[in-house]
C-alpha cells in the first residue's frame, strides 16, 4: 500500500483503506478518489476500513469527514465503516453521520455482508437504541436514589427519643 490510503473497486463496492495518521488533506483526497470510482463504476456501496490507523485521530480530523459528507449524501451511497476499537468507532459514528452508514467494530465480514445483502431492520435498531437509553436512564435514577439513601440522615424526633443520650437525660 502506497500513501496514506488505498481506494479500490472490489466486487460491487469501493473499499477505502486508511492507514497511518490521517489528516484533513488525506480525507479530502480519499473522498475525491472514492467519488471518482463511484461515478466511473456506477457502484452504490462504499466500505471504509480504518483498522490500519496507527492511533486514534483527533476529533477535528475525523469531524472534517462530516463536512465532506454533503456530496456522498446526495449520491445516496450505502456505506459501512470498520473500526479497530471503540474510540475510533465513536469518532467514525460522528464523522459518517448519514442515514445509511453503519460502524462495525473490527468485523470486516459483517460490513461486507451489510453492503451486499441490504440493510437491517432500522426500526428494530431504533427500538434497541431507545431501550438502551431507557435502561441507562433507569440505572441513573436508581444510582441517584442509592446515593441519597447512603447520605447520613439527620436525627428525627423519633430517633432522638430512643437514643442513649436522650434516655440518659430523661432516665
Amino acid at each position: 500500500m502506497h500513501g496514506p490510503f488505498l481506494c479500490e473497486l472490489v466486487d460491487h463496492m469501493v473499499v477505502a483503506t486508511l492507514h497511518g495518521q490521517p489528516t484533513e488533506a488525506v480525507l479530502e483526497q480519499c473522498q475525491a478518489e472514492i467519488l471518482s470510482l463511484v461515478r466511473a463504476a456506477g457502484v452504490r456501496a462504499v466500505l471504509y476500513d480504518l483498522r490500519q490507523l496507527s492511533f486514534t485521530p483527533s476529533a477535528n480530523v475525523m469531524l472534517h469527514q462530516e463536512a465532506l459528507e454533503q456530496e456522498t449524501h446526495r449520491l445516496k451511497l450505502r456505506r459501512a465503516v470498520v473500526a479497530p476499537n471503540t474510540s475510533i468507532g465513536y469518532l467514525a459514528r460522528l464523522a459518517f453521520s448519514a442515514d445509511d452508514c453503519l460502524v462495525f467494530l473490527n468485523d470486516y465480514a459483517a460490513a461486507v455482508r451489510f453492503l451486499s445483502e441490504g440493510s437491517p431492520s432500522w426500526s428494530a435498531w431504533s427500538l434497541a437504541v431507545g431501550e438502551e437509553r431507557r435502561l441507562r436512564d433507569r440505572r441513573d435514577q436508581v444510582d441517584r436514589a442509592r446515593q441519597l439513601m447512603s447520605v447520613p440522615r439527620t436525627s428525627s424526633s423519633s430517633e432522638a427519643v430512643h437514643s442513649p443520650e436522650r434516655q440518659a437525660i430523661t432516665g
